[in-house]
């Protein structure tokens, strides 16, 4: 069994040209070379929100085959850390706790590791669960989840909204001000969603 800080400390990021980012293991690292091993994923949609997933495995039993779970072979690859996507030539870390598992947060100021891998693994798994919205900050960042979510979207919701940001706000101004931009963010990530589909 690993040691919790092994799960914590050799659980990276690497960059991809096809997924972006994929989570990896770091297994040595000599000068500007690391030797990492990833699965080998044939599509973005079976990649777990993070390396260690109770969906997948390298050698799944026959039972676990009947209920789903995925054979997955893993590789070794060499990494370039001079390359421009790691900063000073490190690989960006997962967000992960003792065994290994993706620690998700619904506002990604509170993100232990803050990268463009972290926001966007943190996002996938909200997304996986049907949690379309997640804040960084003051900011909502919204996923389009290409279903309608009944309870997101109640009388009861809509009137708690309402009362926080209408009648209990600073101004009137500054509601208009808060739903251009969400509106505005809502709009930007939508086309960003969209492109990489």
């Amino acid at each position: 069994m690993a040691s919790s800080s092994e799960n914590t400390t050799n659980r990276v990021y690497v960059a991809s040209e096809s997924f972006g980012w994929l989570p990896a293991k770091v297994i040595s690292t000599s000068g500007n070379k690391a030797i990492v091993q990833v699965k080998d994923y044939e599509e973005d949609t079976s990649i777990p929100a993070c390396e260690v997933s109770v969906t997948l495995a390298i050698n799944p039993t026959t039972a676990q085959k009947k209920r789903g779970i995925k054979n997955i072979s893993t590789k070794e690859l060499e990494v370039d850390l001079s390359q421009s996507h790691y900063n000073e030539g490190v690989l960006p870390l997962q967000n992960v706790d003792e065994d290994g598992k993706l620690i998700e947060v619904e506002d990604m100021v509170d993100l232990s590791f803050l990268h463009e891998a972290a926001i966007l693994y943190n996002l996938k798994a909200r997304h996986s669960r049907g949690i379309p919205y997640t804040r960084t900050g003051d900011i909502v960042i919204a996923v389009n989840p290409y279903q309608w979510i009944h309870e997101l979207y109640t009388e009861e919701v809509r009137a708690l909204y309402a009362e926080k940001l209408v009648w209990n706000g600073t101004s009137t101004l500054r509601c208009c001000y808060v739903t251009l931009r969400y509106v505005t963010l809502l709009m930007i990530v939508s086309c960003i969603m969209m492109m990489n589909l």
